[in-house]
């Protein structure tokens, strides 16, 4: 599935030490990011350790031990 329109052009990242969840906009030479692009888009009470699209077409965070989380918007 391709991403869902809000998240189009986004670069999705998680730390695995605090559970947080962000968005990075890529400039437009795709060679580096846009200054003070970064959003937090979740904070979440666990270790993710993967991102995948899910059949909808949102991005699903699987944690450490196996929950996973849909991600309804950045």
């Amino acid at each position: 599935p391709a991403w869902p329109a809000p998240w189009s052009g986004l670069y999705l990242f998680a730390d695995n030490a605090n559970g947080r969840v962000w968005t990075l906009e890529p400039d437009a030479a795709r060679t580096g990011v846009v200054a003070g692009s970064r959003r937090e888009v979740a904070r979440l009470s666990g270790n993710p350790v993967s991102i995948r699209i899910g059949p909808d077409g949102l991005p699903r965070v699987v944690l450490l031990g196996g929950r996973v989380v849909r991600l309804e918007r950045p």
